[in-house]
């Protein structure tokens, strides 16, 4: 008899333990995912202005969220699962070695591990240049904004033959428009605009180009 009674306590343990184990396997939550940050619109924008912060994994309540600018927090006026509208901190840029801010977003204590690049108006940016078409000699007017007033902190470098680079000369800069002469032995191909943001020159912004040049 005392066997029997010791095995009917084993068969009524064994499935407590799986109905206990399964339940607690229902129970556990799996780990809510980071945030992931894909975009900031516009993608210029001064200190102040407001801009939305597009993504996913956001928390609907705002005070949930924390947006920073190169490490200063901006103001969230809304939020939802998928955009943040921030206001830009004053100092964004001014710390910053380029006119630019990474910007993070953490949500609770889940962080984004991807920062997206917002440009201040100071950021260098091409937004014409002509002629379409040059030779060698030729002047070719680069226009945009946040150039350089000063030449020396700027290089324009033309593709030329076996994969090398051309320095181009630079007749006038303003902060909005480039003026280059096409240097000898340039060929067709993508040019690069180098803006330099200290002495050394080793912090720079690098604008790409098509040039279309005619023997």
């Amino acid at each position: 008899m005392k066997n029997i009674i010791i095995q009917y306590q084993k068969a009524l343990v064994v499935p407590f333990i799986a109905f206990a184990s399964a339940l607690s396997a229902c129970n556990k939550q799996e780990p809510e995912p980071n945030p992931t940050v894909t975009a900031v619109e516009p993608a210029i924008a001064a200190e102040g202005m407001t801009v939305t912060v597009t993504g996913c994994n956001f928390s609907a309540v705002p005070s949930r969220n924390e947006v920073t600018f190169n490490g200063f927090p901006g103001t969230i006026l809304s939020a939802s699962s998928s955009a943040l509208s921030v206001v830009v901190p004053a100092n964004a840029f001014t710390t910053a070695e380029v006119p630019a801010a990474e910007v993070f977003v953490k949500t609770g204590t889940r962080s984004c591990s991807r920062a997206v690049l917002l440009k201040s108006p100071l950021y260098p940016q091409i937004v014409s240049v002509a002629p379409a078409s040059s030779r060698a000699g030729d002047v070719i007017n680069i226009s945009g904004q946040g150039f350089k007033a000063n030449p020396a902190e700027s290089a324009v470098l033309f593709p030329g033959a076996n994969n090398t680079v051309i320095q181009a000369s630079i007749r006038a800069a303003s902060s909005s428009s480039l003026q280059v002469i096409v240097p000898a032995g340039a060929i067709s191909g993508n040019a690069r605009l180098i803006t330099y943001f200290n002495t050394t020159n080793t912090k720079s912004v690098t604008e790409i180009f098509p040039v279309t040049i005619n023997p």
